[in-house]
């Protein structure tokens, strides 16, 4: 399956391995970072997910956040910047926000990562299979930041999102196969059946079930990583996110926050400071999942910066530092025809007072 993934992203070689999870596969990433560049630190972007912190302080690793720009993204500028220090050993380009969907400039961030002699990993988890719709059609999404993960040094992509499977199931890929020198060891009671590299001398976390690899390949099998095949899965989600935002272009009780660049969207009450966005948006919030269950509507909550509400253009008086605004995602293909109607709720749950 891992070579089936690299295909996807044009990768000229690699060594991979499914692991447990995208948390997992991003420790590898950084064990194999902390390992090539000691004592240097890890740069990802303010809107990175979580993970990337935890996962430097469990490894004993500096993180560095850098701010993003205006469609949530890693500022280059900013990045260049804190590479003059010459403290940054690796940077993570995030494909795909789990805040706002948002899709670093790769190109660019591997073009200032060359200047410096940084590594770059591309976190991937969330947008990767992306990269099969990745045409600059009005139904796919932008071409030049997964034309670019191949020249990157790793990539991680969880098939447990848009790959779909159930948890359990993520991946990571190494530009360099001589990486997996710092998974080897050496154990009196292990064996192996076949001269191919076993798992456990490739991957932190050695033994594990089987099953979400055999779930992956027959997926795989009913659906190959072609447009045609799992893309087909993803174009829905895709318009379906885009018609949602021209909804809220349109509305009164709700306005975008900033254009969707894969399947997720953010937009919040329509009021005059961030403390009403932030109370009309909890509001919202409770009350569309309180309805009785065949009128519930899942929704979550996203804290934006008075900086972030400002540099989208938003009219918004900053009386506080942050607030909750809404955020959906349109991942089922069935999702789209239920969008009118869901959105209609929301606005007459916005409009209450």
């Amino acid at each position: 399956m891992t070579a089936r993934l690299a295909e996807m992203f044009r990768m000229p070689q690699h060594l991979g391995h499914l692991t447990s999870s995208g948390t997992m596969a991003n420790l590898e990433a950084l064990f194999v970072a902390r390992e090539l560049s000691p004592g240097r630190a890890v740069a990802f972007s303010a809107d990175a997910h979580y993970t990337h912190a935890r996962m430097c302080h469990v490894l004993g690793i500096e993180g560095l956040a850098i701010t993003t720009d205006d469609r949530g993204r890693m500022d280059v500028q900013a990045l260049e910047a804190a590479l003059r220090a010459g403290r940054i050993g690796t940077i993570v380009a995030t494909l795909g926000t789990t805040g706002l969907g948002a899709l670093d400039p790769l190109p660019e961030i591997l073009a200032v990562a060359g200047e410096y002699g940084a590594r770059v990993h591309v976190d991937a988890a969330y947008g990767g299979f992306f990269a099969l719709i990745a045409d600059d059609s009005p139904e796919g999404v932008a071409s030049a930041p997964f034309a670019a993960v191949a020249q990157a040094d790793s990539v991680v992509i969880d098939p447990h999102k848009h790959g779909l499977q159930p948890y359990g199931c993520g991946a990571i890929l190494f530009s360099d196969p001589s990486v997996g020198r710092f998974f080897a060891h050496d154990s009196p009671y292990t064996y192996f059946t076949s001269d191919d590299l076993h798992l456990g001398e490739i991957s932190l976390e050695c033994s594990r079930a089987g099953a979400a690899a055999a779930a992956l390949w027959l997926t795989l099998e009913v659906l190959p990583l072609t447009a045609e095949g799992l893309g087909e899965a993803l174009r829905p989600g895709r318009s379906g996110a885009l018609a949602w935002h021209e909804l809220l272009r349109a509305s009164d009780a709700l306005a975008p926050f900033q254009t969707p660049e894969l399947d997720i969207v953010t937009y919040l009450p329509t009021r005059d400071s961030i403390s009403q966005v932030d109370a009309a948006s909890g509001s919202v919030f409770v009350r569309a999942a309180a309805a009785p269950p065949s009128e519930q509507i899942h929704i979550a909550t996203y804290a934006a910066t008075a900086a972030q509400f400002a540099a989208r253009g938003l009219a918004i008086t900053p009386d506080v530092p942050s607030g909750r605004i809404l955020r959906s995602v349109v991942m089922k293909p069935e999702s789209g025809a239920a969008i009118p109607s869901i959105h209609a709720r929301l606005e007459e749950l916005a409009a209450i007072p």
